[in-house]
């Protein structure tokens, strides 16, 4: 499932179709407790228009 959210987030990019954005973290690599503390940070200090069209990874 997640693979196409991805799939979809970048088709949608490379189309130019405007979309609310994707944040994506591999479910074996982050643990639920680091995903909730990004997420917060990034909600903090972003506007969600900062964040349409985009493809984000979350890479720990």
């Amino acid at each position: 499932m997640f693979n196409r959210i991805l799939y979809e987030g970048s088709r949608r990019q490379a189309e130019s179709i405007s979309f609310s954005g994707v944040i994506y973290a591999h479910q074996w690599r982050v643990s639920i407790g680091k995903c909730v503390q990004y997420l917060e940070i990034i909600a903090k200090a972003s506007f969600p228009q900062e964040l349409a069209d985009l493809v984000i990874y979350l890479l720990l």
